[in-house]
């Protein structure tokens, strides 16, 4: 069964491209990419479609940066299949690893294949590696916690795992259909666990890790980041700020809240809708059915 490998790329051609490259030199399972470009600088296009000649992939360009939401045009792609038995869905900075016997991908297959109260499981990140500094004790603390957690079927942690490379169920959300929205996460079906791979079996790297500061640098790029993620309600780091003009913090501040609210409203319903829709009779089966 063919596993398509759906990645989103934002102005990261230097990331996109050692990560394409890892993928066809390291996957032996039989997988098909679909690259959806999030509204890049115009003048990366022709870069686009020259890799696309070389990795033979399925290229989608979308009319504007829509974040996370830039993954559901990958539905409407003709050579879409109604019958994958799973989704990958990552950013276009991840490096996957050279594996002796099983590759990467059919460790992951295996691990969901034996574990179905699995829905996501998400590749862990090496670390040990990267340069020592304030962003490395920043990772370290946090993926000594995700590693401290408890585990299912071969050593995979409960953990929470965002838009870095993972293997999705395609039932995993409350939704009739499998869609990302902002608060994906909290939008898990009730009966399923979220991991991380063992990192002593797969570990891929981040490339955002090692080589930061050598994307999104044009002011252009820095302006579409802050008001997409104002939009959406996401984290920007206060470097990026520094490099702006003051307008555009003060933007972010104002926009953030109000746009917070009423994505946290939209996951409220979805939860409140899923619960009422299958409450009181089949609730039980909702907390067990995998379990």
């Amino acid at each position: 069964m063919t596993i398509p490998i759906v990645i989103l790329h934002k102005d990261d051609i230097i990331n996109l491209e050692i990560m394409l490259d890892s993928i066809y030199k390291n996957t032996r399972y039989p997988f098909e990419i679909f690259l959806i470009d999030n509204a890049s600088a115009p003048n990366l296009k022709a870069k686009l479609e020259e890799l696309q000649k070389k990795y033979n992939f399925y290229l989608i360009f979308s009319k504007k940066n829509n974040w996370l939401f830039g993954f559901n045009a990958v539905f409407k792609h003709p050579n879409w299949k109604k019958d994958y038995q799973y989704y990958i869905f990552s950013d276009c900075d991840i490096e996957v690893p050279a594996l002796q016997e099983k590759c990467w991908l059919e460790r992951m297959v295996d691990e969901m294949d034996n574990n179905v109260c699995i829905g996501k499981l998400g590749i862990s990140l090496k670390y040990s590696d990267i340069d020592k500094g304030e962003i490395y004790d920043k990772v370290v603390k946090q993926e000594l916690i995700h590693d401290a957690q408890p585990t299912i079927g071969s050593k995979n942690r409960i953990a929470p795992v965002d838009t870095t490379l993972a293997i999705y169920r395609t039932d995993l959300f409350v939704y009739n259909k499998f869609r990302f929205s902002i608060g994906h996460a909290s939008l898990v079906r009730p009966y399923y666990y979220v991991c991380r791979t063992d990192r002593s079996e797969i570990e891929a790297r981040h490339l955002g890790w090692y080589n930061r500061g050598t994307t999104n640098n044009t002011e252009e790029q820095l302006k579409s980041k802050i008001i997409c993620f104002a939009n959406y309600a996401a984290f920007i780091e206060p470097v990026v700020f520094e490099r702006m003009p003051k307008y555009y913090y003060y933007y972010y501040k104002i926009i953030k809240p109000i746009t917070k609210l009423y994505w946290s409203t939209n996951v409220i319903m979805a939860l409140f809708y899923y619960y009422i829709k299958n409450f009181p009779r089949n609730i039980n089966m909702l907390q067990n059915k995998l379990r």
